[in-house]
């Protein structure tokens, strides 16, 4: 067994013996050091590396009382067992209340009443310590929680504001971690929790941290607030600038690729960062500010870190208003679809519509899915949306089925997370046998940004849907990656430009010889293409000029709501025989 390593801190050479020879009675399990004055035996008992000490009352000028409050002012963590050579009722309680763990009278010393003592302090030391760590210490990666995140936040601000130097608060998300932990299984995802704790460890320099005399305090500066979320003051620092160091070395840490049971795993985060005393007053404030800026730098593409700055706040009250609203919407039935036609470009005829997803907000009115389908996405109700649009277009086909013009086609757009959604498959079977249609008649629309970080599981979903006889389209294709290797893994159905191009073929011939390819590829691949965002004839000549068969666009038509589709599709319909 380990010994037991005990420091006696006596000024008489004497007592040292006696100890000495008391411990040799109980055996080998006991290691003795000595030191014989008060701040040599306080240097020794903070520098740590024992299992108890052994303290006597008179040492000099000065105390064992003195001795407890100094030690227990600079943190000591060693139990310290105090000894005097009478005994007195008011210096064993003063004792206690000081910090010694007991208080023993040399006159009445024998070897089994000091290692009782002894093994008393160290065990109670043992509990404490695990007390103290289940309160304090998250259980996953062994970093602090939030309650000693904060305590240290404290301290820290505290010290700053006495020296009127920076503090900085940095809010680190893993990106797509839901994604990883759904496909992996949460043992895996709580691996890669423990592995990016650990390389965060390595990010922070001592000259990072909060200021505390033993190096391992420096561990207490990164923090585990709760799933995937982690935070780290930089104590102190020069200048605000010193926290994008900090931040690209930890990018720059976590870009070698994880490998967890030969899954090779690519992790990125989000950072955001708030600076004390510029970016708040206080610990709530600037926490609260660091996490708004990592909410930034996710929008902002991810993988990268973003400061916290005024303009940031606004955007974040009106981020939480649209979160607030939009759940009352889905309650009290405010969400509507329009439809664009989808026109066959030489017939001048429509073959179906675009079912687009708008908000009819009660004091606001119509509001864009630009401002509300990202923060559905962010906060997880995206998938509600998704079956509001099926239960909202099941309503409206029951409605044309009323008014006599049959049952369009319509393409409905499908966001990245519906798509790795495990029942989107069951819910669109469902649809189409609801709505009474051929499965040939419904269009999902995927976007390219929305695939190509995984393509492998989009193709997997997307064989899936077709198989079942849907239809499925890429859309906004050169809308900023157009990668063709997508074109070639996956066999889409549609090919749907982006408008960005559309708008400048007649202006642009960059952008008019990127159209013609874009055309003949998807011909040649045998893809139906369709041009988004037609707005002039000029356009619409060009197009046909290509043999691009179908588009839309508000040259032909803006997003109708459903009575206007149906006149519109009414005007389409051939008279019955007896009126023509």
């Amino acid at each position: 067994m380990e010994k037991i390593s005990v420091l006696l801190i006596d000024d008489d050479e004497d007592e040292f013996i006696i100890t000495r020879d008391l411990l040799a009675e109980l055996g080998e399990g006991y290691r003795l050091s000595w030191s014989n004055n008060f701040e040599r035996g306080l240097s020794e008992v903070l520098r740590g590396g024992y299992s108890v000490c052994l303290l006597d009352f008179h040492l000099g000028a000065q105390n064992g009382l003195e001795f407890l409050a100094e030690a227990s002012l600079r943190n000591c963590t060693i139990p310290i067992i105090l000894l005097t050579g009478q005994g007195d009722y008011e210096v064993d309680l003063a004792a206690m209340k000081a910090g010694a763990s007991d208080y023993l009278d040399k006159r009445l010393l024998s070897a089994p009443v000091i290692e009782r003592s002894i093994r008393y302090a160290v065990e109670r030391k043992k509990t404490e310590e695990k007390i103290r760590f289940l309160a304090y210490y998250d259980q996953l990666t062994h970093l602090p929680n939030r309650t000693l995140f904060y305590d240290r936040l404290k301290t820290a601000f505290a010290s700053a504001k006495r020296h009127g130097r920076l503090c900085a608060v940095m809010f680190l998300d893993i990106d797509n971690f839901k994604r990883i932990n759904d496909t992996l299984g949460h043992t895996l995802g709580d691996r890669l929790i423990q592995e990016v704790a650990r390389r965060l460890l390595k990010c922070i320099r001592k000259e990072d941290t909060v200021a505390h005399d033993d190096f391992n305090a420096m561990l207490d500066t990164v923090a585990r607030l709760g799933g995937d979320e982690f935070t780290i003051l930089l104590n102190e620092i020069n200048e605000a600038g010193n926290a994008s160091v900090v931040a690209e070395r930890i990018r720059h840490m976590l870009y070698s690729p994880l490998v967890l049971e030969q899954h090779e795993i690519n992790v990125t985060v989000s950072i955001g960062i708030a600076v004390y005393p510029t970016d708040g007053a206080d610990i709530e404030t600037v926490v609260k500010n660091a996490d708004i800026a990592m909410y930034k730098s996710k929008s902002m593409g991810k993988n990268n870190f973003q400061y916290f700055n005024a303009s940031m706040n606004s955007t974040a009250l009106r981020r939480l208003a649209v979160e607030n609203d939009l759940r009352k919407a889905l309650k009290n039935e405010e969400l509507e679809l329009y439809y664009q036609p989808i026109m066959d470009l030489e017939a001048g005829r429509s073959i179906g519509a675009e079912a687009l997803l708008r908000w009819r907000h009660p004091e606001k009115g119509l509001i864009s899915p630009l401002e509300f389908i990202p923060i559905a996405e962010e906060i997880g109700l995206i998938y509600e949306l998704g079956t509001r649009v099926f239960e909202i277009l099941k309503r409206d086909y029951e409605y044309w089925g009323e008014e006599g013009i049959g049952k369009p086609n319509v393409a409905v757009n499908i966001s990245p997370r519906q798509l790795n959604q495990r029942n989107i498959l069951a819910q669109i079977v469902k649809l189409i046998g609801d709505l009474d249609i051929a499965p040939g008649q419904l269009t999902l629309e995927i976007t390219e940004s929305g695939i190509i970080n995984n393509v492998d599981e989009a193709k997997r979903v997307i064989e899936a849907v077709q198989e079942s006889g849907v239809k499925v389209s890429l859309d906004d294709f050169g809308s900023g990656y157009s990668s063709f290797v997508i074109l070639r893994q996956i066999k889409f159905d549609i090919l749907k430009i982006d408008g960005s191009l559309i708008s400048r073929i007649t202006l642009d011939d960059g952008d008019a010889t990127i159209v013609k390819s874009l055309v003949t590829i998807g011909r040649s691949m045998g893809l139906d293409v369709v041009a988004e965002g037609i707005e002039t004839k000029e356009q619409l000549e060009f197009l046909q000029s290509q043999k691009c068969r179908l588009g839309q666009g508000f040259y032909f038509n803006e997003p109708l709501p459903r009575k206007e589709l149906t006149r519109f599709l009414k005007r389409e319909s051939p008279p019955p025989p007896g009126e023509r």
